[in-house]
């Protein structure tokens, strides 16, 4: 009997065992099997653009993959968010896809409005990033300097600001300051108009932000528009404080060019500028000091051809010109010596000076200026001494 109850308790105990086996494949069967799952997906079509996540990948980066960005406007922040994560291997396939899809020029600005230059500038400047990061920062800095370098935009812009009421005028003046020097010319247009006469200070205010190219243009302006444009013009140089443009006015305080009250408007901005008037043989001095200073002046670097603005009479209106530097310096001088040869007439060597510099300034438009008409016979260049 003892022999027959021992052979139990053995079966018995291989049944327990045979179980335990049995119950711990079954366990051992439910682990994944490691690189299943990413083969699994390799073989979805839907899944070759996704980005994958590494198993153990920061929750945070794993958060700006998960949600799967699709959109430029996606995808630019993901590659932001990434790159501030210290990703920038995958930031940079993020602006690798953004490249790839479809950017016009409205997708562009968008992009830029809603990031700002900062974001790009940091996109470029990385190296890990590059070239997607420069490529993208390059198109989107395209798309904004084209946009605000548009003639009908800058134009609806001076417009806008001439109009606006007070509380909203400094919001368009903003906006035209960063487009650049571009808005200098329909700025001077407006100043030119007298029905917008009394939006002149806004202009003036917009104008200031962009020295020297405005003193450039309102100089060149005050030397070939017509006497009853010159209003606006001169009061820009004395909003700006261009106190080197009085051997400029001083001609027209003493009458050389206009009638009585173009004289006095140029009175009054020599006297705002420089104090008192002076008599018509020290403005003749003040002007030769200005020519030897013009024809002595080295060639400013990076100025060696300006884009001026130059009143076209024949169209009856504001045209930019490039011209040489040269060429402008015997334009500027040619003119000082014409006006004090007129301030004092009884006086052979500044007749002698203007009648050379004048002609010198034709000769070398002859030689070397491009872009000009020879002059006729009849040219106004030719000089004209008035006695007083």
């Amino acid at each position: 009997m003892k022999l027959v109850r021992d052979a139990r308790l053995v079966i018995a105990a291989l049944c327990l065992v045979v179980l335990s086996v049995q119950s711990l494949s079954a366990e051992l069967g439910k682990v994944p099997v490691p690189g299943a799952d990413s083969a699994g997906k390799a073989q979805n079509p839907a899944a070759t653009d996704a980005i994958q996540v590494p198993v153990l990948e920061d929750p945070g980066v794993a958060a700006v993959l998960a949600a799967n960005p699709l959109t430029p406007r996606e995808r630019v922040r993901a590659a932001d968010v990434l790159l501030r994560l210290n990703r920038p291997d995958l930031a940079k396939q993020m602006l690798e896809q953004v490249l790839k899809s479809p950017l016009d020029e409205a997708t562009l600005l968008a992009l830029d409005e809603e990031f700002g230059s900062a974001t790009f500038f940091r996109f470029a400047s990385h190296p890990e990033l590059a070239p997607e990061g420069t490529n993208l920062a390059t198109a989107v800095f395209d798309a904004v300097r084209k946009s605000r370098s548009d003639p009908g935009r800058l134009a609806g812009l001076v417009n806008d600001l001439c109009q606006s009421p007070n509380d909203r005028w400094y919001q368009v003046a903003e906006a035209l300051i960063k487009a650049g020097p571009v808005v200098v010319p329909p700025l001077c247009e407006a100043l030119l108009d007298p029905s917008k006469h009394a939006a002149w200070p806004r202009v003036y205010y917009v104008l200031g932000q962009f020295r020297p190219d405005a003193d450039a243009a309102l100089i060149s302006l005050l030397l070939t528009v017509p006497d009853e444009k010159k209003s606006g013009v001169v009061g820009g140089i004395v909003a700006l404080r261009i106190t080197g443009t009085v051997p400029y006015l001083l001609p027209l305080a003493f009458g050389l060019d206009g009638k009585a009250e173009v004289a006095e408007l140029g009175k009054r901005a020599c006297e705002q500028l420089s104090g008192p008037l002076p008599t018509q043989r020290q403005a003749a001095r003040i002007l030769r000091t200005e020519i030897e200073t013009i024809l002595t002046q080295p060639v400013p670097q990076g100025s060696e051809v300006l884009s001026l603005l130059w009143w076209d009479s024949a169209a009856n209106r504001v045209e930019a010109k490039r011209v040489s530097f040269e060429m402008w310096r015997r334009e500027r001088a040619a003119f000082l010596s014409e006006k004090a040869a007129q301030l004092v007439a009884d006086d052979p060597e500044l007749r002698d000076l203007a009648s050379c510099l004048i002609l010198e300034k034709i000769g070398y438009r002859e030689r070397v200026e491009w872009g000009m008409n020879v002059p006729s016979e009849d040219s106004s260049d030719t000089p004209h001494f008035e006695k007083n």
